[in-house]
């Protein structure tokens, strides 16, 4: 019998310059709309575990703190439990796929920021990413990823506009 494979998604916010966020430290997303929220609380919901850099964590740490977490940081050695529902890892000391297999979980939703996005792409683990696209311009910012990849394929799955002012969600799902 084969073993249920655990699927990993992204979930993300952008400008239309492909920004999620303006500046490095930026711990706020006052700038997204309700109908993202909306969204992104749903994804947040179907996974069994969600799966965050450290500074996205001190963004949602109060919001997120009944939900499963991992948060990546360099912080700890290996793996530090916080409690039954959050732990820290460093992903240099430690195999991230294996601790999610060995409490499984099936559905990670990944909430970045970039280095939660760049592990998870430069591991080939992105089944799907969802992508809100919001008609706002930063003109500069902080891109989702910044490492060089081997190119992966995804196709668009769906794409719906979600409010009046033109907010767009795609979904794209690997080939």
């Amino acid at each position: 019998m084969q073993k249920e494979k655990i699927r990993y998604y992204a979930v993300l916010a952008t400008t239309l310059d492909g920004f999620i966020a303006k500046e490095e430290n930026q711990l706020s997303t006052t700038w997204t709309s309700k109908e993202d929220k909306k969204h992104l609380h749903q994804m947040e919901d179907e996974s069994d575990v969600l799966l965050l850099a450290s500074k996205s964590y001190q963004l949602a740490k109060e919001p997120l703190k009944n939900r499963n977490l991992i948060v990546l940081t360099t912080k700890v050695n290996s793996i530090k439990k916080e409690n039954e529902k959050l732990s820290f890892i460093n992903l240099q000391n430690t195999n991230l796929e294996k601790y999610i297999q060995e409490k499984n979980y099936k559905k990670v939703c990944v909430l970045g920021g970039r280095t939660a996005y760049n592990y998870c792409l430069k591991n080939n683990l992105l089944d799907d990413i969802y992508i809100t696209i919001e008609p706002i311009i930063f003109g500069k910012g902080i891109n989702a990823f910044n490492e060089e990849i081997a190119m992966q394929k995804y196709n668009l799955i769906f794409f719906k506009k979600l409010n009046t002012t033109g907010t767009i969600l795609l979904h794209y799902s690997k080939k």
